[in-house]
């Protein structure tokens, strides 16, 4: 279940969705992607779609697999999807209750995980986590087309 989305346009054209996505699994990766890739398409911003899309997956993937190995187990997280627009760039923000921050692994050939902070490195034009109160941000732009 997917609840508080709130879309506004604050004065220095910034447009900002926030979808909030409490008791988060696996189904909640796939519908966040689906409510970014909707916003994406109504902003004009298809050309984004595919990448941004993919990032965000992995980014809230690693949110839903880690929040429930750190002491969360009782019950699933609450993720927080945060989309700006603003300045010549696309901002996506994931927020999780887990508060140890993501760090780059080298994967092996065989590897089934390890592998979506790279594809951040090497897709967005930044990406970052960073501390808050509750959990931590991991967070990556896009340059807007044209």
């Amino acid at each position: 279940m997917i609840t508080n989305v709130m879309m506004r346009r604050q004065r220095e054209e910034c447009t900002r969705l926030r979808i909030t996505a409490p008791n988060a699994g696996p189904a909640s990766v796939h519908n966040l992607r689906h409510r970014l890739e909707v916003a994406l398409n109504a902003w004009g911003l298809e050309s984004l779609t595919d990448t941004a899309g993919l990032l965000a997956s992995e980014v809230l993937g690693n949110a839903v697999e880690h929040a429930r190995g750190t002491g969360h187990e009782d019950s699933a997280p609450t993720l927080r999807l945060t989309v700006s627009l603003t300045c010549g760039k696309l901002l996506i923000e994931v927020g999780d209750p887990d508060e140890h921050l993501p760090c780059m692994r080298q994967a092996a050939s065989d590897d089934e995980n390890g592998r979506g902070m790279a594809l951040l490195q090497a897709l967005a034009d930044k990406w970052g986590a960073e501390p808050m109160q509750g959990g931590k941000k991991v967070w990556f732009t896009l340059r807007l087309p044209g």
